[in-house]
């Protein structure tokens, strides 16, 4: 069954290597009231390329927030993310990820951001975990392409401190994940363990079809499946992510939702 799975997978992950998904990002917890408002903008961007960390083509996801245009987060709690997953496809497996947020001007290095690299060993068995700052030890060539360019300060970040962990095989993380889940042959009753990774905790998802639904997108109803996947980090279960996809042969993300530490934040469809 799990070899069935993994051919399924390798057909239908390609099907989606060059697509943008624009979201109006909405909050819900305290500093909205307990209601959900609108909080940021965000897009997710999928695309092929062609060379990556010497592991041949893989999908490349970008994940990008920020609160600029929205006056209330922008005056309380100025928020800008991104991050960037690269997967590879022949198993499915992240071969690295980046990811980089800013949340409060005073906390953060001297460009701006929480700064962070993980890349997976060619033979899956390892993370390196590199926390980027604006001085520090070098990045190697293959790690300088894997992080992006477009962060203030216009300086290549440096590795502030640099730790390996074991990781189990094929391991996906959490954007990787979203993904993947996005084409699996989802059926009543289908249910599926992952491993995962965040570079340091040993992890796992357990993905499940939570049902159909049919939601409003752009002002008209979709039909969609809701997928649940629950993480659990040191064998411990984090907050359920759901994630609804239209029920046609892009598998469309239309709503992501996920719990943070100050509340839930959704990703509605433009």
């Amino acid at each position: 069954m799990r070899a069935i799975l993994t051919i399924v997978l390798l057909l239908v992950t390609s099907l989606a290597t060059a697509e943008t998904f624009n979201y109006t990002i909405k909050f819900k917890g305290a500093l909205s009231a307990f209601s959900w408002a609108s909080l940021a903008d965000g897009s997710i961007e999928t695309r092929k390329l062609d060379a990556c960390y010497g592991r041949g083509s893989c999908l490349n996801t970008r994940v990008r927030m920020s609160s600029e245009n929205h006056k209330l987060l922008e005056t309380l709690y100025p928020t800008r993310f991104f991050y960037q997953s690269f997967l590879r496809e022949n198993p499915a497996q992240t071969i690295a990820f980046e990811k980089r947020e800013k949340k409060n001007d005073s906390e953060y290095q001297p460009y701006g951001y929480r700064h962070k690299l993980v890349t997976i060993s060619k033979d899956g068995s390892k993370a390196s975990y590199l926390e980027l700052w604006s001085s520090g030890e070098s990045l190697s060539s293959a790690e300088a392409k894997l992080v992006s360019t477009d962060h203030n300060g216009g300086q290549p970040p440096a590795v502030r401190k640099r730790k390996t962990s074991a990781v189990e095989k094929n391991a996906l993380d959490r954007w990787a994940m979203i993904h993947t889940a996005r084409f699996l042959p989802l059926r009543q009753g289908y249910s599926e363990r992952f491993p995962g990774t965040n570079g340091k905790d040993r992890m796992s998802y357990q993905v499940k079809l939570a049902g159909s639904e049919t939601i409003q997108v752009r002002g008209e109803n979709r039909d969609a499946w809701k997928i649940s996947i629950v993480e659990t980090k040191n064998g411990k279960r984090q907050p359920t992510l759901y994630l609804w996809i239209s029920q046609d042969e892009k598998r469309i993300p239309l709503r992501v939702e996920m719990e943070e530490s100050i509340g839930k934040v959704r990703f509605y469809l433009k």
